[in-house]
């Protein structure tokens, strides 16, 4: 890292974090939207494998099941998530492994709505109608 700036190179092949931790049953897609395939660099809060990406570490690694992305990343320069959302309709998010479709937002709200939200919590917030209920389990306790 250099000035603070991520850790960036071109999207790769997957490495997978070790078996004893991967909860995947295949590897993060190689080109994931909003340029997350490219951060090399697993920053979480909990040790893993530097050969991990933020992408393997988040979504594959038991070691991380309780965080989630780096707070704010929607908003860093090379992701600029909200300058890449469909202005005039909805924007599907996917999961990285297997693609299926997870949110489908905003729905019942505007963009700048969602994106006082998200600015609000830190992360991309969806609101029960932008989940898509058959392809997203819920921990209700």
């Amino acid at each position: 890292k250099e000035n603070g700036s991520p850790s960036m190179e071109m999207p790769r092949r997957s490495i997978r974090p070790p078996a004893l931790y991967d909860s995947c049953s295949a590897e993060v897609q190689p080109s994931l939207r909003y340029g997350i395939s490219g951060r090399s660099s697993p920053d979480v809060p909990v040790s893993v494998d530097p050969s991990e990406s933020l992408a393997e570490a988040v979504c594959c690694d038991t070691r991380t099941q309780v965080f989630a992305e780096p707070q704010f990343l929607f908003a860093a320069s090379d992701v600029s998530l909200f300058s890449k959302l469909n202005q005039s309709g909805t924007t599907s998010f996917y999961d990285s492994v297997c693609g299926i479709e997870l949110f489908r937002a905003p729905v019942n709200r505007s963009v700048d709505d969602f994106y006082r939200d998200t600015q609000q919590h830190g992360w991309p917030s969806f609101r029960l109608p932008e989940v898509v209920l058959e392809n997203v389990l819920t921990n209700t306790s």
